[in-house]
């Protein structure tokens, strides 16, 4: 989320002046993803180092789908907020909600389907259940298209 935080700044100082405003969900995209990426190698060195991996190959593909959908969710929020300083405010409660609602040290069975709407459930329990893989994917391209869907609407309603 902090990526969809530094974007918007640059976007602000005339950084992305040059991109076609039709091409700034691909590049916002790009960004995020840039930096899920970083994290999801090093918490993939993290985990080989710590011998906490459980298998090598599911713990690649689940980061990598980690960081699609985390960074599909950071461009839905961006695109729904579209302003730095309102972001900046939610990201303190979106991490609290997330530590909280998703399985990390509570798995609340009550609140399961509100689980399903943040990228960590899925990697979390793609470890016991390789169907939360196909799941992570989902969450990605829904989340690609819910991103275009609200920057085509809010475009639309500005003309």
């Amino acid at each position: 989320m902090a990526a969809a935080l530094y974007f918007l700044r640059d976007e602000e100082l005339g950084t992305f002046c040059h991109v076609p405003q039709r091409r700034r969900l691909v590049v916002a995209f790009g960004c995020i993803l840039i930096a899920t990426l970083n994290m999801a190698v090093t918490v993939y060195l993290s985990l080989w180092l710590s011998g906490l991996m459980v298998s090598p190959g599911i713990e690649a593909v689940g980061l990598l789908l980690l960081s699609l959908s985390a960074a599909s969710f950071a461009l839905v929020v961006m695109v729904l907020l579209r302003s730095i300083r309102i972001y900046g405010a939610v990201i303190p409660m979106m991490a609290v909600a997330l530590v909280v609602v998703c399985p990390v040290f509570f798995n609340f069975r009550s609140i399961t389907p509100v689980q399903h709407l943040f990228p960590p459930t899925y990697y979390i329990n793609a470890s016991f259940d390789l169907r939360y893989l196909a799941g992570a994917a989902a969450y990605a391209v829904l989340g690609l298209l819910l991103a275009w869907v609200i920057e085509w609407l809010g475009k639309k309603k500005l003309r």
